[in-house]
């Protein structure tokens, strides 16, 4: 499954990638796959535009799998 935040609006056809949590996505709905057991085993592909934070936002998306075992 392929992860990026999205640039243009719900329904507009248009696939622009951008960071998590800085388009129309947010983290809520990223936070939210990370939890799912559903998601479990899934691939996941990090397709987001800024490499120089590629490991922060992997570094995050892994925390929120991580509050799945806490909570």
């Amino acid at each position: 499954m392929h992860l990026n935040d999205a640039k243009s609006t719900f329904g507009s056809r248009v696939d622009r990638h951008h960071s998590l949590g800085e388009g129309n996505i947010g983290h809520d709905a990223f936070r939210w796959i990370m939890q799912d057991d559903r998601f479990d085993g899934i691939p996941l592909i990090l397709e987001t535009i800024n490499p120089d934070i590629w490991a922060e936002e992997i570094a995050w998306l892994k925390a929120q799998q991580t509050e799945k075992a806490v909570a």
